[in-house]
């Protein structure tokens, strides 16, 4: 999410906020960088309604995809370790966002077989899935219905006898 860079003393911690708490891409130090995008961690419940924002972030212009991986993985860890169990982990779809799913070797590419999940860093049986938020999905849909792509492969389209028209 964008924010207004600013700098502001903060009483409850008696410091100066508003600068980056993440690595720049390429792991280069930040912290002397004022903050332009903020990154929210909230858990949610998937069968009882409940949500808690647990963790936030101060970014530069971009983040290091490996330290955003090593801050899901521990949230997760803590969550576990107090009774939760993280199934799902949801972002949006920007470039940023795309560059840690790499990591995680999370695909969905034209032309490629989809992998959307690893193994759970908490249970090596589980699987632990990563998403693009609906909205995204939606955007991104739409995006190409009004663009006239195709969304189906030819052998799909054939196998269901669609017609693009």
């Amino acid at each position: 999410m964008s924010i207004k860079p600013g700098l502001q003393y903060d009483n409850s911690s008696a410091s100066v906020i508003g600068r980056s708490t993440m690595k720049l891409s390429g792991e280069i130090n930040s912290s002397n960088k004022q903050a332009t995008h903020s990154l929210v961690f909230i858990l949610c419940g998937i069968s009882t309604k409940w949500k808690q924002t647990i963790a936030y972030k101060f970014t530069a212009n971009s983040f290091c995809p490996h330290e955003m991986v090593k801050e899901i993985e521990t949230i997760i860890q803590k969550a576990h370790f107090i009774g939760l169990t993280i199934k799902v982990v949801i972002s949006a779809m920007s470039a940023l966002n795309r560059s840690w799913w790499k990591i995680l070797n999370i695909t969905g590419k034209k032309w490629t077989t989809v992998n959307n999940y690893i193994q759970h860093p908490c249970d090596k049986k589980e699987k632990l899935y990563i998403m693009p938020d609906s909205v995204h999905v939606f955007k991104n849909v739409a995006c190409s219905l009004t663009a006239g792509n195709t969304l189906f492969k030819c052998n799909i389209s054939s196998t269901i006898q669609f017609t693009a028209q």
